[in-house]
């Protein structure tokens, strides 16, 4: 009897485990799937009814000359996140675009991510590290387990143009170039030696990055992750970059103070103040530095 117990006990752990991985609840209650899914997952319910509709609305241009073969011998494997409207827009479109190539889903590999802010843009077993995902739907071409191309966030040109660039051997950078300069900067210079590379990033990234929302996003995907300092850095050229928006000296006031960085932390949050005079989450901040720092 005991033995039947542990193995019911068991079954019931591994079961509920697996579902823990495969979907989860936000703040609002919605369902949403984590970590590594098949293509059958986007395509029952409650995902059905966006990923039916944008499959079955989008017509692909296509010509006879469409440059196909290149990519049979191509694997892509799709971050995204079914709580992201980008990755409900584009992957269905690109899986539709895919099959009207008469090319073989299996090619395709697909892994959720999550959108809550201590896992924000993670897989559950990480899948996501390594891979500089920092915006969903990111598409990564792969052949003979190397790397040719990505697609990020949506297509540079048109997901047809982007696609037959890649089969020809010749693809579009991607969007966010600050953000996968960093990445890059990040792999080749050590923590302790940041700070120098300030001015020469800034002035690599001056004409790269045209919104504020790119190094905010990319700097809350480092923090999630645990790379404090490189989110620090990225949250401080923000700053600098967009000077006059309220948003971005929030941001940076934030990791100053998960850092206990308290007096940085307080000149952020003024700053905020000076921009946008009545910020409620700037008071409030500056309030819980004062107590920290009376704690002291």
């Amino acid at each position: 009897m005991k033995t039947k117990c542990y193995l019911l006990l068991s079954m019931l752990i591994i079961s509920f485990t697996s579902f823990s991985q495969a979907s989860y609840l936000d703040k609002n209650k919605e369902e949403h799937l984590w970590g590594k899914i098949k293509l059958n997952d986007l395509q029952e319910a409650p995902y059905q009814e966006w990923f039916t509709s944008n499959y079955e609305s989008f017509q692909p241009n296509l010509g006879e000359e469409f440059p196909r073969t290149n990519l049979q011998d191509t694997e892509v494997t799709i971050f995204l996140g079914t709580w992201c409207g980008d990755s409900k827009l584009w992957v269905p479109r690109f899986i539709k675009l895919w099959d009207e190539l008469g090319l073989d889903r299996n090619q395709l590999h697909f892994v959720a991510l999550h959108n809550k802010s201590n896992v924000y843009k993670q897989g559950p077993e990480g899948e996501e590290k390594g891979m500089n995902i920092h915006r969903v739907p990111t598409f990564v071409f792969e052949q003979n387990d190397q790397e040719i191309a990505r697609i990020v966030e949506s297509p540079l040109n048109s997901m047809e143009a982007d696609l037959a660039q890649i089969s020809l051997g010749f693809p579009s950078t991607p969007r966010y170039r600050g953000a996968n300069y960093l990445s890059t900067l990040y792999a080749q210079v050590p923590l302790d030696s940041l700070t120098q590379h300030f001015r020469p990033a800034l002035r690599k990234i001056y004409r790269e990055v045209h919104t504020s929302s790119e190094l905010n996003t990319f700097g809350y995907v480092l923090k999630a992750a645990g790379r404090d300092q490189e989110a620090l850095f990225a949250f401080q050229l923000n700053a600098w970059l967009f000077k006059h928006h309220p948003n971005v000296h929030d941001s940076l006031g934030e990791m100053y103070f998960d850092l206990k960085n308290y007096q940085q932390a307080r000149n952020s949050y003024e700053q905020v103040l000076k921009l946008e005079a009545g910020n409620e989450n700037a008071q409030e901040m500056l309030g819980k530095i004062e107590e920290a720092l009376a704690a002291k």
